[in-house]
C-alpha cells in the first residue's frame, strides 16, 4: 500500500525503515517532480533572455521587472488555488491543468510582439507554475511510505535546481542564433518538460 504510514514497524519513531521504496513509487514521484522543474526553467532561462527581450521588444526598465515579478505574483495565486482542483478532481487531473495552463502561457509569451499580450503569457505561466509546485509535494507525500517520505519529496526541491540548469543551458544552445528569435526559442523550449508530465499523468 503506497499510501502506508508505516507507523506499526519498528525503527526510529516507529517508522518501519526496511520497506523498500517500490519502483512504481519512484516513477510516479519523479513524474510529479518533472512538475517543478518549470519554475527553475523559468527562473534560469530569465538570466539570458530577460536583456535579449527588452532590446527585442523596446521595453523599458520597469516593463522588465514587471515581467519577470509577475510569475511570483501570479504564482502565489496558482498555489492559493491549487486544491480546489486537486480535491475535486485528483492530483493526476491537477498535474494535467497545471501543465496545460503552463504551455499555453509559454506559447503566448514566445509568439508575442506587444508588451500586453506577453503579460498575459507571463500571468498563465505564473498561474501554472504555482498550481504546480502546491500540488507535486502533496501528492508525492500522499504516495509513499512513511519511512521514505521526506527523500520522496525532496524530489520535488531537486527539480526545481535541475530546471534552473537547464533554463541556463537553453542560453548556451541559442547563442549564436539571432536575438529578437533566440529568446523565443528559450521560452518555447520550456513546454517539452509539461508535455512529459501530460503523458505521464494520463498513462495508466
Amino acid at each position: 500500500d503506497l499510501t502506508s504510514s508505516g507507523s506499526s514497524g519498528s525503527g526510529r519513531g516507529g517508522i518501519n525503515n526496511s520497506i523498500p521504496i517500490t519502483n512504481s513509487t519512484k516513477l510516479f514521484a519523479f513524474c510529479a517532480a518533472l512538475n517543478s522543474c518549470n519554475l527553475g526553467y523559468d527562473i534560469g532561462v530569465n538570466t539570458g533572455a530577460g536583456p535579449m527581450l527588452q532590446s527585442s521588444l523596446n521595453l523599458s526598465d520597469v516593463q522588465l521587472e514587471l515581467f519577470m515579478g509577475a510569475i511570483d505574483l501570479f504564482a502565489m495565486l496558482g498555489a492559493l488555488s491549487s486544491n480546489y482542483i486537486a480535491d475535486a478532481m485528483g492530483r493526476r487531473w491537477a498535474f494535467r491543468v497545471s501543465a496545460v495552463i503552463f504551455i499555453l502561457g509559454t506559447a503566448i509569451q514566445s509568439a508575442s510582439y506587444t508588451y500586453a499580450t506577453l503579460m498575459i503569457g507571463r500571468t498563465l505561466v505564473g498561474l501554472g507554475v504555482g498550481f504546480g509546485l502546491a500540488v507535486d509535494p502533496v501528492y508525492i507525500s500522499e504516495i509513499s511510505t512513511a519511512a521514505h517520505r521526506g527523500q520522496l519529496v525532496t524530489w520535488s526541491e531537486i527539480a526545481i535546481n535541475i530546471g534552473i540548469v537547464l533554463g541556463f543551458a537553453s542560453g548556451l544552445c541559442t547563442s549564436v542564433v539571432e536575438e529578437d528569435i533566440a529568446w523565443r526559442i528559450m521560452f518555447a523550449a520550456g513546454v517539452i518538460l509539461p508535455c512529459f508530465v501530460i503523458y505521464f499523468a494520463v498513462s495508466e
